[in-house]
């Protein structure tokens, strides 16, 4: 049983338009995601493992805990370990390989195989300067919502991430309204003014359990998350990102 994300996606299955993506439905077999459901780090342990700075538990608010730093459950410590391997890598880039050097002139898959680029995960190797690029698996959760909000409006990735994925887990017993994935087109080609008035959105894939969204990050991989309403629950995903250092 394949521990991947994309162990499911299949080239065909990458939309170009209006930046290279793809959204796989039912992504991890059942028996492992039902496992990984089961012991999905608690409330309490992402926000205080989570190293940001606010004490108290915010409304509507990002924690995550990155792949440095061990979760209790060991299935998830597996899990997390995999999505910062040179394996993944090698997913990604046979699955990617030519969007992403298309956009970034970069990582094209021969330069993989020859050694030209190296992956590791993004606290190990990375930070001592011995590989290109950096992974990280971010276990993590908006928070319950005390009023209406958004946990993030249209916005792009930051300009070193070469690609992005998320992994949802919507809980059964999450009856919520809103969360959802928006993706943005400008109205006129690829412009950079990321006005609101010259984007409209192309494309919003529900936030539900077992949904990988995954896609190439550019100064155009415009995206955002729908309104929340007020809710007990916790939206739980997973970010795999992938930054380039060199």
């Amino acid at each position: 049983m394949s521990l991947s994300i994309l162990a499911k996606a299949k080239p065909e299955d990458i939309r170009i338009y209006p930046y290279p993506h793809i959204v796989i439905r039912n992504a991890i077999d059942e028996p492992l995601y039902n496992q990984l459901a089961k012991e999905y780090p608690s409330i309490e342990e992402i926000w205080k493992k989570d190293t940001g700075p606010n004490n108290k538990l915010l409304s509507n608010t990002r924690y995550q805990v990155s792949s440095n730093t061990p979760l209790e459950s060991t299935l998830w410590n597996i899990f997390v370990n995999y999505h910062t391997s040179p394996e993944f890598y090698r997913e990604v880039i046979n699955l990617f390989g030519g969007h992403i050097e298309d956009i970034h002139g970069i990582l094209a898959p021969a330069d993989l195989s020859s050694g030209k680029r190296r992956s590791g995960a993004m606290f190990s190797e990375s930070l001592s300067g011995e590989t290109d690029v950096g992974l990280d698996c971010q276990v993590g959760m908006n928070s319950p919502v005390f009023e209406q909000s958004r946990v993030i409006g249209m916005h792009v990735d930051q300009p070193n991430k070469i690609f992005v994925g998320m992994l949802y887990m919507r809980d059964e017993q999450d009856d919520s309204l809103g969360g959802h994935l928006q993706i943005y087109r400008h109205k006129h080609n690829h412009e950079k003014n990321m006005d609101i008035n010259n984007m409209e959105i192309h494309n919003t894939i529900e936030y539900d359990r077992n949904t990988v969204v995954f896609f190439i990050n550019s100064s155009y991989s415009i995206h955002a998350v729908t309104l929340r309403n007020p809710t007990p629950h916790r939206r739980r995903l997973v970010n795999f990102i992938g930054e380039v250092y060199k």
